[in-house]
Parts: structure tokens; sequence; C-alpha cells
């Protein structure tokens, strides 16, 4: 778990969350990456990318989320003093935003590959902790929901950049969007479908179109939360 900064707060703007009142009187200080999780009667839990459960004891901030098993987020929350049985933490859950996710896979057929768009979508930073990749990317959009991503190994054009860094390319599908405003928007992808690959390695070189030429940032595999914010 991290505390807010700057960044953050710009971009819990910029995804939408369900609910964050950001008041001197009453306002989160913590923040954590997670999946959400589903249980029996509606409920739901939170796990965060080092295993933590959370539990939302205090939901009254985000009535109207509707959870849905497997979904990233992104959660503002302040740690609450009665402890949950069976949970890391209990928690007032201040806002909840959605992160789009998907699973990182490996290519090895060319023709595959030819049919993966490259559009332009710029890496500006992100981790790599537990078995989840999360980036924010920063492109043009007129329509958010027509923006795909996905992260593969690209096997069938084989490259090594750096050593002890398994090389990955991040891929932008536009779905044919016209150019708009530009957005700073977080993307979350499973690694456990490449882990064999990532194992012994100290991390990845992302590979990415910045839209005037392919890009390359490294990200170091954290084993902890870090006070650095994305």
């Amino acid at each position: 778990m991290k505390k807010i900064g700057l960044l953050l707060l710009a971009a819990v703007a910029a995804t939408g969350f369900v609910s964050c009142n950001t008041t001197k009187v009453d306002q989160p200080s913590n923040m954590s990456f997670v999946t959400v999780h589903t249980s029996w009667l509606g409920d739901y839990y939170f796990e965060t990318d080092t295993e933590k459960r959370v539990y939302p004891g205090d939901k009254s901030r985000v009535q109207g989320y509707e959870p849905k098993e497997g979904q990233r987020a992104l959660i503002t929350f302040n740690v609450l003093d009665t402890p949950m049985p069976g949970y890391d933490y209990n928690v007032a859950v201040y806002g909840i935003g959605n992160i789009p996710s998907s699973v990182a896979r490996v290519v090895t057929d060319e023709a595959e590959l030819e049919t993966l768009k490259d559009d332009a979508a710029e890496f500006r930073g992100g981790r790599l902790l537990g078995h989840w990749a999360t980036m924010i990317v920063r492109y043009e959009a007129s329509d958010l929901s027509k923006h795909k991503f996905s992260l593969i190994v690209n096997q069938a054009e084989p490259s090594q950049t750096n050593e002890g860094y398994l090389d990955v390319e991040l891929r932008h599908d536009n779905g044919g969007d016209t150019p708009g405003m530009l957005y700073d928007t977080y993307v979350s992808f499973d690694m456990q479908e490449i882990e064999e690959l990532l194992a012994g390695q100290k991390g990845i070189t992302l590979r990415f179109n910045n839209g005037a030429a392919p890009d390359y940032a490294k990200l170091d595999r954290l084993t902890e939360e870090t006070q650095q914010t994305l």
C-alpha cells in the first residue's frame, strides 16, 4: 500500500472513480492496485499485488460500485481500527477506479504477429509486482472504449535488448478511432502465462510505439510495495 501523491490524484481524476471525497475533513490517505473478487450474497473484497486480502468494511462512499470477478482496480481508502477475521486489512473505501486488463502471452507465429495492431501509445511509467504489470500509457482518443492493449513476448521475431530482462511488446489497437484528446490511463497485464520466461529475470524491457518510432523502457521486478507513485 502506498501514500497518495500528486500524480496519483491526477490519475484518479482521469480514471473515473466512483467516488472520492478529497475535503480536508474526510479524505483517504492510502491507495493500492488490487484485483476485485466477488463472494456469495453479492459481497466483494480486494487482493493486492502482494496477495494481501482487503475487506471493504465501509462501502458507504462507493454504493454505486458493481463488482466483477477478476476486475483490476485502483482503490483509495483508510484502514479501520476494527479488524476483520480472515483479512489482512479492514478499510473504508473512498474510491474505486476500474483498470482495463488482459493476459500477457507468447506469440510464435508470424501471421498472428501481423494481425496485432501497433498504434501509437507512449509508456509513461509502471511497475511489475507479483504477477501483474501495471502501466500508465498516453494516447490520443475520441472514444476510449475503442482502444485495446495487449502485452506479448514476440518469439516470431525474438530479441534480447538488455541482459537479464525479458523483452516484451506493448501493442495498442485504437479500433479505428479518430485523433482527439490526449489521455493518460492505466492498463494492467496478468503475467502468469509468461511466468516461466520471467523466472530468474530482473524484470522486463518494454518495447512500445511512441508515435514516431519504436521506443524502450525497463521495468524492474519488485517484491513489495514502495513509496514510488506511478
